[in-house]
């Protein structure tokens, strides 16, 4: 009976002694992974920190309007240019045929062709817009304004 009690306790103490090498090797390993994780978000907090400082830099008012004169052409507003909805010229209404020069011979409608579709522009590229051709100045002298 001595002997049975004594070999209990001796697998139950090599189990137990087991079990806490396991449990120490378990530990070290989350440990290490934890270091790890701590030193991968010191890195990326130091890399957010980086960026925020270029975006900073590259939203800088003073740099994009340099930047935006230098290779857009493009300037500040002058107070002549800025003008209201009202002040906008109309377009003219379509004339109708009837009105059109009588002995001016008649050409057949032109079948318009439907508009390509555009790809997006490649990277550093810019996008091309049609831009309708403009209205002589004839043509807004003798508009009118109709309203609703």
């Amino acid at each position: 009976m001595i002997r049975a009690a004594t070999l209990v306790w001796a697998v139950l103490a090599i189990a137990v002694g087991v079990g806490l090498f396991m449990l120490k090797y378990e530990v070290q390993g989350l440990e290490d992974e934890l270091a790890r994780l701590n030193r991968e978000i010191r890195s990326d907090r130091a890399a957010v920190h980086v960026l925020q400082a270029e975006w900073s830099y590259m939203n800088d008012p003073s740099r994009l309007r340099d930047l935006a004169s230098r290779h857009l052409g493009m300037a500040p507003l002058a107070p002549d240019q800025v003008s209201t909805v009202a002040q906008l010229p109309l377009r003219p209404p379509p004339a109708p045929e009837a009105e059109a020069a009588p002995d001016a011979p008649k050409a057949p409608p032109a079948a318009k062709a439907p508009p390509k579709p555009t790809a997006p522009p490649a990277a550093g590229g810019r996008a091309m817009v049609a831009v309708p051709p403009p209205v002589p100045q004839a043509q807004l002298a003798t508009a009118t304004r109709t309203v609703p």
